[in-house]
């Protein structure tokens, strides 16, 4: 068994490295997996963040980990987690923002710090004129919004709209080697 772990870089607009996402690739026998042993990539992706936490610390980054459980860490301020969740709890993100046509609820109902726009959405509305004003309405609950883009096409729009962060321009790298992303 191999697990792959990823550092997908979250930027500002202007393209300051604000933290990554760890995503993770667990293969068996040359078969990635896509379900099962959860808890056992946790804890590997825990400990490398751990041995990185000087970095994330001194780079004043965050880091994004997946769905899962994971237990607050205080000696880790720089760890988040995103969720789908309707309940908020503490360092927990917003993710998927739009599936499906999705609900707002957890928006609307949740306290959380960030949400991130879903990136199916994204792509389907990023070029209509109503997408700034979506934008400004997610606002009105979660300052800080991610928008997964391609390129720099709509840069000026998002930042217009005030869109904190985005994510998916710049390649993934891994995570053993994530210095490398400054």
């Amino acid at each position: 068994m191999t697990i792959d772990h990823w550092a997908c870089p979250i930027t500002s607009i202007e393209g300051k490295l604000l933290g990554i996402e760890i995503q993770s690739h667990l293969e068996l026998d040359g078969v990635r997996l896509l379900a099962g042993m959860e808890e056992e990539v946790l804890s590997t992706q825990l400990r490398l963040v751990e041995s990185k936490a000087a970095w994330f610390r001194e780079n004043n980054l965050f880091c994004v980990m997946g769905k899962g459980t994971i237990t607050t860490k205080e000696y880790l301020p720089f760890l988040r987690k995103m969720t789908t969740s309707t309940r908020t709890h503490e360092n927990e993100w917003l993710d998927d923002l739009g599936v499906n046509g999705g609900s707002a609820i957890p928006l609307v109902t949740g306290d959380f710090e960030v949400a991130r726009l879903n990136r199916r959405y994204t792509q389907e509305n990023i070029s209509r004129l109503i997408f700034p004003v979506l934008i400004k309405s997610i606002r009105q609950y979660c300052d800080k919004v991610i928008v997964p883009v391609k390129d720099k096409t709509y840069y000026r729009i998002l930042k217009d709209a005030g869109v904190w962060a985005v994510q998916g321009e710049y390649k993934q790298i891994r995570l053993e080697h994530c210095e490398k992303l400054l």
